[in-house]
């Protein structure tokens, strides 16, 4: 995972990283695994989370915890289109 930024909040510093599950897998997992398992962010995007080798995730952390998560497809850059999948708060 690589740090991209960090500032403070009430609750915290917040930094943000980005992350593929592909380069980042422990780490990525422990930080991520319940998100892909909870219904209510499955409801609220209207599709459960999943992830492929071209996505690449934003994380914003307070601490070891994430309180943010965006995601993007890289899959059809060739055809000059990225997709923003998830974003979670």
């Amino acid at each position: 995972m690589k740090a991209l930024d960090k500032f403070m909040t009430r609750q915290g510093e917040v930094v943000i990283f980005s992350a593929t599950s592909a380069n980042d897998a422990q780490h990525f997992w422990t930080l991520m695994g319940r998100w892909f398992a909870s219904k209510p962010v499955a409801d609220a995007l209207g599709e459960g989370l999943y992830d492929h080798d071209a996505i690449l995730w934003t994380l914003a952390l307070i601490g070891e915890q994430v309180v943010g998560f965006g995601a993007i497809d890289l899959s059809h850059l060739g055809k000059g289109d990225a997709l923003l999948n998830y974003a979670y708060v």
